[in-house]
């Protein structure tokens, strides 16, 4: 039997050619059969499967890790012979230290100091910044500031290194201030006791009422003796009484004998943080002319009226009394009570006379006239606001029926064709058209009466509808009748 012919100087497939060329000659691809013997072409060798070119220059790795080497074959592949370099850690170099195919990307050491960017493999401050103890700083701007008092000697700056230390200096070193953190130019920059030009002005017995004008002074701390910072001076006139502490201010006191801070008169007196007792400040009463200023809980005049029901709604007539802060029980204030007259002042759910008709079905058509009620927001249940009816009820039983409680329903017409042919008799299916829904809506029934009526044609025939079913309609011709003649059904409906 012939068998697959392979290189081997035999006819294997025993067609009268020993190793012609063909698929599976040689066993690995790129060789050639000669003299019953497969080989590469010359400079390859097998690899593998496949004839390949060995000994070529190779490279194996990325950036540093990168290793020259030439191709051999091992375990039945082309393989590079170089091992790569290990990897070490990125820095800024412009060189793929660790080997990922990227330079100089972003990582904690890339540079040596904190704060440091690379660019073009060298690491610098950003700008504005600068290498300050092993760290990239923002320089400060600072001043002159030989006693340390924070108050600067100049406006002039240089830039310095911060010092952590001296945040109330603004960071600057010692002998310097910041602008900003600077509380104003020094008046007297060799001595701390002595730093800042402040207003003053007389105050001779301190309480802080001053009297005078305002004089700039160098001072530490504290103002000169018998003088006092402008700021820290009381706002308002100067002192009435500038050798006696407990008196320094000229205001306006009010009496208030039962404290309840309505007034009766005023006076202007010199006194001292509060007025006499008795008396209160004229600017902290809260009303004038108290009409019983012996009696805290009464104080002003006021109209009032009664309402016992609380419903904001007042029955009688208001009447002037002095009161205090709320009229009595059963009592408000006139102008609160609502422009109607409480018509039921011992129920607050009744309290003004609505003007309704009857609507017991809800359905907006009222019945009956118009009529006053005694109410609340809303009219009594059974009824309506007059002018919100929609029409007159022809049944109040039923809010489904409003001003019409009965109409009639038609079907479609059915022509019956008579003579040869047809049957004399035939049932045809019509529809409700008038109204478009079948039989009677919700709230409404038929009365049991159903009729079927001829509407025209050429001859008169019999129409008839079959019962329980009236949109099936059964027509009946005309003995010996020849022609056509039409039908439909017709129905009232009657509100419940």
């Amino acid at each position: 039997q012939p068998g697959v012919e392979v290189c081997n100087a035999i006819d294997d497939d025993c067609d009268g050619t020993a190793d012609e060329p063909g698929a599976g000659l040689c066993p690995a691809s790129g060789q050639t059969c000669a003299a019953g013997t497969c080989s590469c072409p010359a400079g390859q060798q097998v690899c593998g499967s496949a004839c390949v070119v060995l000994g070529g220059a190779c490279a194996v790795g990325i950036g540093v890790c990168r290793n020259a080497g030439t191709e051999v074959c091992a375990n039945g592949a082309v393989t590079c012979s170089a091992t790569p370099n290990p990897p070490t850690s990125e820095v800024c170099n412009l060189l793929d230290d660790d080997c990922d195919g990227a330079a100089d990307e972003a990582g904690p050491n890339l540079c040596p100091f904190s704060g440091q960017l690379c660019s073009a493999g060298a690491c610098s401050c950003p700008s504005g910044q600068a290498l300050c103890g092993g760290a990239c700083r923002v320089l400060v701007a600072c001043s002159s500031d030989a006693d340390n008092d924070n108050y600067r000697a100049g406006t002039s700056t240089l830039d310095y290194c911060p010092d952590a230390n001296r945040s109330e200096a603004g960071f600057c070193p010692s002998g310097l201030v910041a602008p900003r953190a600077s509380f104003g130019l020094d008046c007297d920059d060799a001595s701390a006791l002595r730093y800042r030009l402040v207003s003053s002005r007389v105050d001779v017995d301190g309480d802080s009422t001053c009297t005078g004008p305002a004089v700039d002074e160098c001072v530490g701390l504290t103002p000169n003796p018998q003088r006092q910072f402008s700021a820290a001076c009381r706002v308002g006139p100067d002192d009435c009484a500038d050798g006696n502490p407990a008196a320094f201010q000229q205001t306006m006191i009010s009496v208030d004998a039962d404290g309840d801070q309505s007034c009766v008169s005023s006076s202007t007196s010199c006194i001292g943080a509060t007025p006499p007792a008795g008396y209160r400040l004229s600017s902290t009463c809260q009303r004038f002319f108290d009409c019983a200023d012996t009696n805290p809980a009464a104080f002003q005049n006021a109209s009032i009226a009664l309402d016992q029901d609380g419903d904001g709604f007042c029955s009688a007539g208001a009447t002037v009394s002095c009161i205090g802060s709320a009229p009595p029980s059963g009592f408000r204030l006139s102008t609160s009570c609502s422009s109607t007259p409480d018509c039921a002042d011992n129920d607050s759910s009744r309290y003004q006379i609505l003007t309704v008709r009857t609507d017991q079905d809800g359905d907006q058509f009222c019945v009956g006239s118009s009529r006053g009620v005694c109410s609340g927001a809303t009219p009594p249940p059974g009824t309506r606001l007059t002018l919100s009816c929609a029409g007159d009820d022809c049944r109040d039983t039923n809010f489904l029926a409003t001003t019409t409680c009965s109409f009639t329903w038609a079907t479609s017409s059915a022509t019956k064709s008579c003579g040869i042919g047809p049957p004399p008799t035939e049932t045809f299916s019509v529809s409700i058209v008038e109204p478009s829904q079948f039989g009677c809506p919700a709230g409404f029934q038929t009365n049991g009466i159903f009729g079927a009526q001829p509407t025209g044609g050429s001859i008169s025939g019999s129409c008839s509808f079959v019962p329980g079913q009236p949109t099936n309609l059964t027509m009946t011709c005309p003995a010996g009748g020849f022609g056509s003649f039409s039908c439909r059904v017709l129905g009232t409906c009657y509100a419940q």
